[in-house]
């Protein structure tokens, strides 16, 4: 049954980080550049869902065209007793297969956002329980859900964004726009750092739309949309407005 969702999501489901400014940001900026608005989406890193209920509220998504993958088992159940939307409780990567997965204990932090598959560098082992999770990759998870395309995939995954953009393989043509978060430098351990992200997605024709350096300067989200679906636009002088080329 269809649930209604809030413009946003109530205080216990909205994780340790939700940004409306961001979002609304970004939903803008993909109506701009691509002049449409997306009719499904993908988070691979949900956290507790909050971005995509607040961005399935703003662009009316049904929940069954929202697919949310989030791997900690106390983060999904809440997820589930929430919101209609797929929930598929595993992680994402580049494999398919059981692996460690460092659970943050949610009683012991303010940042529900940092389980990850690899160890953090710095924050303490004895936050986390090591738990084995199952790992998938998303072309594979297309192929068998019967995914043709996705609209827009948000991708948040401490340290993995590289592998899990890897995981698309030949899928990746099928998506139009996706928004990541990367970092600069070594935070998890033996990451791909945004110099690599950066390049594959180059690679496979995704044009850098917004990039936004978060205060630390250590972290970065940006949108990238694909090449063929970016409407460019140049300041005609002479009218004194702006044209689509």
């Amino acid at each position: 049954m269809f649930k209604a969702l809030p413009d946003k999501p109530e205080m216990e489901m909205q994780g340790s980080k939700l940004d409306y400014e961001y979002l609304d940001r970004t939903a803008t900026l993909i109506q701009e550049f691509t002049g449409t608005t997306p009719t499904n989406f993908c988070e691979v890193g949900a956290n507790f869902a909050q971005d995509a209920a607040y961005l399935a509220a703003k662009w009316q998504i049904r929940p069954e065209n929202i697919v949310v993958f989030e791997p900690h088992p106390d983060i999904v159940e809440k997820i589930r007793g929430h919101y209609d939307f797929v929930v598929v409780p595993k992680a994402v990567s580049n494999v398919n297969k059981k692996m460690q997965f460092n659970a943050v204990k949610l009683e012991n932090t303010s940042n529900s956002g940092i389980s990850s598959l690899r160890p953090h560098t710095l924050n303490n082992v004895d936050d986390n329980d090591l738990i084995e999770v199952e790992v998938i990759r998303l072309d594979e998870f297309a192929a068998k859900n019967g995914l043709n395309k996705i609209d827009f995939l948000k991708i948040d995954v401490e340290g993995l964004t590289f592998e899990v953009l890897e995981g698309l393989g030949d899928f990746l043509k099928n998506v139009s726009c996706i928004q990541i978060e990367t970092e600069f430098i070594t935070v998890w351990e033996d990451q791909h750092t945004q110099l690599d992200v950066y390049k594959l997605l180059e690679e496979n024709h995704f044009q850098l739309i917004d990039h936004l350096t978060q205060m630390d300067g250590v972290q970065a989200d940006s949108l990238w949309i694909r090449e063929d679906l970016v409407v460019h636009k140049i300041y005609d002088l002479s009218n004194k407005q702006w044209v689509n080329k």
